[in-house]
Parts: structure tokens; C-alpha cells; sequence
């Protein structure tokens, strides 16, 4: 069984933001709703999946961690990927922490 947690943040004129901030930032209007946040959740979570169903396929490891940031005026994308079952062995090591820790990491590093 395989467990997955996404999380994502935005950066726009040098702010970053959490999801939730996004919409109060932004000088137009856009649909934010949790609704939204939800459905884009759903559908990187079943790409996840996939991903995974892939690697099974063909008998091949596949990442416990992956830390993808997509920048929209360059059109890149840049990709970290890590096969460590970390999780498993540190019960008070939660995703959600990790998560924070890379935003802080980004932000203060301007990437």
C-alpha cells in the first residue's frame, strides 16, 4: 500500500504563498474555493498513482518523496526525487512538517 500526501505552495513577485493565501494576493480574481485546491489534490494524487503502477510494472523502485516546482515565466521544470522509506523509520517525522520545512527552505534561499 502505498500512502500519498500533496502539498504545494505559489510564488508571485517574490512572495511565497501557501495555497490558502493565493487568492488574497493576486491582483484578479481567481477561484481558489477548497473545491479547487481539492480537485488539482485529486488529480496530482492519481498521477501519483499512475506513477507508481508504472514503476510496479516494470519491477522497478519508485520515489517516496518527490519536490517538483514548475516556474511559469521560464517554462521549466525542476525535480528532486528521493527513494528513502524516511517515514517508516521515524514515527514523529510527519510529511506535513517536511512540507513546511522546504517552503521555509525555498523562500529564504529566493528559488
Amino acid at each position: 500500500m502505498v500512502f500519498i500526501d500533496l502539498m504545494f505552495f505559489f510564488k508571485s513577485n517574490n512572495h511565497y504563498l501557501d495555497r490558502d493565501e493565493i487568492s488574497d494576493y493576486l491582483p484578479n480574481k481567481i477561484d481558489s474555493s477548497d473545491e479547487i485546491q481539492f480537485s488539482l489534490l485529486r488529480i496530482g494524487a492519481q498521477d501519483i498513482e499512475r506513477m507508481v503502477k508504472l514503476c510496479q510494472e516494470y519491477n522497478r523502485e519508485h520515489p517516496t518523496e518527490m519536490w517538483l516546482i514548475y516556474d511559469a515565466q521560464k517554462n521549466s521544470f525542476d525535480s528532486r526525487y528521493s527513494y528513502e522509506g524516511r517515514y517508516d523509520k521515524d514515527e514523529e517525522l510527519l510529511p506535513r512538517l517536511e512540507f513546511e520545512k522546504w517552503f521555509e527552505e525555498v523562500k529564504e534561499n529566493q528559488l
